[in-house]
């Protein structure tokens, strides 16, 4: 499948580019670095209408994007932070993924040994798989040169977009948690949850691991006080899971205003009766 890159010209540092259907744009929360400060950096991406990307567990199609770092000496970074996903149901399939505007935040961490006044410049490659009725592979290198101060770091222009996606980042809540049954027969699953009661309702459920629900079977959902029951079918490997316990992320439909758009638990599989 033949796909679109975006590349720097020659010796010219570009931040932002759209190879096809995605505006991409490497962007920093702050204006300047401090030594031995801790800081976010983040791929912005804005899809084209009806176009998707996709989340680490894609759902039944897809690739999540993918991110090779050129860092100066002195600099290095963790792994993509992922927002919650939303569902996309596509006949019998389903995806996990993101549209419209959105940002993949990287923390960055920078060692106290730099010096102010020196440049760091910063480099990414970075793919991705966006969808529509069709696939098209897309990719782009991009550059960002931020300055070294001694001062704290002043909050740059993106500032406000930095602080919207790390509240879209799953949190542990305290007192939640989850366990799941399998039926006796066939590969039906409840999962059980117990949330806040301002958590708790309608909602969508998403496994980190690829290899455990079918995603393409709506999900259905009930509760009562707190508690949720969600049911659907396992792949043919789920029950194979058992027993131990798998990263989840509950995102409720209708999050409080004081609480996390989305939670993280750790859901404890109960073996099925031999």
């Amino acid at each position: 499948m033949q796909g679109a890159r975006a590349q720097s010209p020659a010796g010219k540092p570009v931040s932002r580019a759209k190879p096809g259907y995605v505006a991409v744009e490497l962007m920093a929360e702050v204006t300047s670095v401090q030594p031995g400060r801790p800081f976010w950096l983040g791929l912005s991406m804005l899809h084209d209408e009806k176009w998707h990307t996709y989340w680490k567990n894609p759902g039944d199609a897809g690739i999540p994007p993918t991110f090779s770092w050129t860092l100066p000496a002195g600099l290095r970074v963790g792994e993509i932070e992922w927002p919650h996903p939303y569902r996309y149901p596509v006949g019998r399939l389903a995806s996990y993924g993101y549209e419209g505007l959105h940002l993949l935040p990287v923390l960055a961490f920078p060692d106290r040994s730099l010096k102010p006044g020196s440049t760091l410049s910063i480099k990414l490659a970075a793919d991705w798989l966006v969808c529509k009725e069709s696939c098209i592979p897309e990719a782009a290198e991009l550059s960002l040169d931020l300055p070294v101060r001694s001062e704290p770091a002043a909050p740059g222009p993106n500032a406000a977009r930095f602080v919207d996606a790390r509240g879209r980042l799953p949190r542990p809540v305290e007192g939640a948690s989850g366990e799941a049954r399998f039926d006796a027969t066939a590969r039906g699953i409840e999962v059980r949850l117990k949330l806040p009661p301002a958590l708790a309702g309608a909602g969508e459920l998403f496994f980190d691991r690829e290899d455990f629900i079918e995603p393409g079977v709506t999900p259905q959902v009930s509760a009562d006080a707190g508690n949720v029951r969600w049911r659907s079918q396992t792949t043919s490997n789920g029950r194979r899971l058992a027993p131990q316990s798998l990263r989840a992320v509950w995102v409720p439909a209708r999050p409080s205003a004081a609480g996390p758009r989305a939670v993280r638990l750790d859901i404890r599989l109960i073996a099925p009766a031999a």
